[in-house]
């Protein structure tokens, strides 16, 4: 211990270590901490979003239907979003373990209180209604900076996945008043995964999965798509939404 002591002595007066003040540690741990806190409210704020995404685009109903709806899941994911988000995790696990209290702790330790923190976090997130007021937001064309992410990410321009009102019952099936793409006959068949015993009405909001041809889906599969979260968007943003579409 004592030739430790001399030794940083002998180094502070060779000049070879400088004498910094305290202030310095407060503000860099301040710094460290403030860092910390912003990195995981974002963090929160863009894995909750894409939970958000995923279920008002339907994205996050299609495995359930066979291996096409997980193929057309993987794809469908917003990848680019689920790495910067995993990069968030990483910067944060470095900065916890550089910090006092996660100095010397085991790695899956704060990893694992990172990832719980997180999931508490966007679970209040989710039920405080944010992403459903900034969805409206953008819509109305009042998001500036995040609109375009919310209507791209929020409802993606997917062939295969249709949601909307039953209007017209038939003997093929039935017709969808789908939210972007307007009217659509789907056509039912032996092979359509449905809920068993179960015959849709008109009024029933539906999710159909599967290939479009001109007005007509051959569906794969067909779900009830229920639930404050599942809802189909207003007529209103129906219309702005096919306004866009054609210019």
């Amino acid at each position: 211990m004592n030739n430790v002591k001399e030794s940083v002595l002998h180094k502070i007066k060779q000049g070879e270590v400088s004498m910094r003040p305290r202030w310095y540690f407060v503000l860099k741990s301040f710094l460290v901490l403030a860092g910390m806190c912003i990195l995981g409210l974002w963090l929160i704020y863009l894995v909750s979003f894409i939970i958000f995404a995923l279920v008002t685009s339907g994205v996050i109903i299609i495995p359930i239907f066979g291996i096409q709806g997980l193929i057309e899941f993987l794809f469908a994911l917003p990848w680019l979003l689920i790495v910067i988000a995993i990069l968030f995790v990483v910067l944060l696990e470095i900065l916890v373990n550089r910090y006092s209290f996660g100095y010397r702790k085991p790695l899956l330790y704060t990893l694992f209180t990172i990832i719980g923190l997180t999931v508490i976090g966007t679970f209040l997130v989710s039920q405080s209604g944010i992403h459903d007021m900034a969805m409206q937001r953008s819509v109305e064309r009042q998001l500036p900076i995040f609109g375009e992410m919310y209507k791209g990410y929020g409802i993606p321009p997917n062939e295969r996945i249709h949601i909307g009102e039953i209007i017209v019952m038939n003997d093929k099936g039935f017709i969808l008043d789908e939210r972007i793409k307007g009217k659509l006959n789907i056509i039912l068949n032996n092979q359509t995964q449905q809920p068993k015993g179960t015959i849709f009405n008109v009024g029933d909001h539906v999710i159909v999965f599967g290939p479009r041809q001109a007005d007509e889906v051959q569906a794969f599969g067909v779900k009830y798509f229920l639930g404050k979260m599942f809802r189909p968007i207003e007529k209103f943003e129906n219309k702005i939404f096919k306004e866009e579409s054609e210019l």
